[in-house]
């Protein structure tokens, strides 16, 4: 059973509003920032994948604070990492992308244009250019993890996180596939 919260709930200063989903690494809430009245998307790590291996969590707060540090405009921008341990999760608070992802557009059929296509590529790119200065491989760039703002801005999700989700920075195994099937590279 995956641990849910529901409307109105406080998570530190956190209000949960809604669910906008859910993901390999649990649910993604919509959540207010109860001083600042800002919204912030909050992804929760439930305790049964925490239960698995008792050094994820370790792991997931370094990979959260390497997160932290990057600051780019084509980047979610992680705020916050926290463990809730009456509730036995952790979690990690976000900036809020409010233009839905590149699958989003995908699903409707709409057809990008060639410079639409192009904006989000290069948009992409600036990304994976901030995260190679930091080390970090995405590992698993796919259209749900492409966001755009209304504004038609495009970040890339799960930078630095998509790669807790199975091993250890350090220890990348050979021959352990990472990432979406549909969209790894063929090698």
């Amino acid at each position: 059973s995956m641990y849910s919260l529901s409307l109105g709930d406080m998570l530190g200063k956190y209000k949960i509003e809604s669910r906008l989903g859910r993901g390999g690494m649990g649910e993604v809430y919509l959540a207010r920032h109860t001083t600042l009245e800002v919204p912030r998307a909050i992804k929760l790590l439930p305790a049964e994948i925490m239960g698995r291996d008792p050094q994820f969590v370790d792991r997931f707060i370094r990979e959260a604070k390497l997160a932290c540090s990057i600051r780019h405009a084509n980047v979610v921008n992680v705020m916050d990492v926290e463990k809730d341990d009456e509730r036995g999760f952790c979690y990690i608070v976000m900036e809020y992308v409010d233009g839905g992802n590149v699958r989003d557009i995908m699903r409707s059929s709409k057809i990008l244009s060639e410079q639409q296509a192009s904006v989000i590529i290069a948009g992409v790119a600036e990304a994976l250019a901030a995260a190679a200065e930091f080390k970090i491989v995405h590992r698993d760039i796919k259209p749900d993890n492409i966001m755009l703002t209304k504004r038609g801005d495009v970040k890339l999700a799960d930078l630095g996180i998509a790669k807790t989700t199975a091993e250890d920075v350090s220890l990348t195994v050979s021959h352990v596939m990472m990432g979406t099937p549909a969209y790894l590279s063929p090698e």
